[in-house]
């Protein structure tokens, strides 16, 4: 299957965590270090008092990333949950009866413990844990409000679905389709080209990769292969 040149940054950050069933929630310090890694079961039946143990954050201190701009001199520093999501995170307005959402700096997760919470409205035990999570979440956000927040990453390849499923969610969010690079000036091709020697009629036609279900087929997931392996077979081509 061809692949949409634009890599969201939801999509790498699942590549980063190596993430391929839902839901999933991973703990995170406040320096990017995975503290806990997959702690459904312990969320369903602990509830509030699993958050209520990460109030105090071993490693208070932001970890920061420090990057040369290409066209100055001077230096960028940003904290390492800005250099993984982004400046931006949705947040719920305060006015909950609106149900609207206002964009937040992920700058105030400085100093916090994050979970990373995987999860689509597509998967049926996605949205069975997302209502434990919302209770449990709630019932413990007054003690760990200074310390602790969950930032959702979506699965779900439509909008509508994202912002519907959003709403049951008291948490910060990814925002939907967020891209890690200028599709204009940079694509996934031009990346791999760079780095490849030899062109077949396989990557002239398809170019250099495409895009193959990974086995795990609850988690619907993909991985990217290597055009050369269709290199002395008959391909059919699928227009639909």
């Amino acid at each position: 299957m061809l692949f949409f040149i634009e890599q969201t940054r939801a999509d790498e950050i699942k590549n980063n965590y190596d993430v391929r069933t839902l839901p999933r929630l991973d703990i995170l310090s406040p320096t990017g270090e995975v503290l806990y890694s997959n702690c459904i079961n312990e969320v369903s039946s602990e509830g509030a008092e699993f958050f209520r143990q990460w109030y105090c954050a071993k490693e208070k201190p932001t970890k920061t990333i420090v990057k040369a701009e290409t066209t100055t001199t001077k230096a960028v520093t940003t904290t390492v949950f800005i250099e993984l999501f982004g400046e931006q995170l949705l947040e719920h307005s305060a006015d909950e009866s609106s149900q609207t959402t206002t964009y937040m700096p992920t700058s105030k997760l400085e100093g916090k413990t994050v979970g990373l919470y995987f999860s689509g409205h597509w998967c049926r035990p996605s949205r069975e844990f997302t209502v434990k999570l919302a209770e449990a979440y709630k019932n413990a956000y007054e003690y760990v409000e200074d310390k602790f927040e969950i930032v959702f990453v979506s699965w779900d390849n439509e909008e509508n679905a994202y912002e519907n499923f959003y709403k049951e969610m008291p948490w910060k969010a990814l925002p939907f389709a967020v891209k890690t690079f200028d599709s204009s000036s940079t694509s996934a091709n031009q990346q791999v080209i760079t780095t490849t020697t030899t062109t077949t009629a396989f990557n002239q036609l398809l170019g250099y990769r495409l895009l193959q279900h990974d086995g795990h087929e609850c988690a619907q997931t993909t991985n990217y292969i290597n055009t050369i392996v269709l290199e002395g077979k008959t391909v059919a081509l699928y227009f639909s």
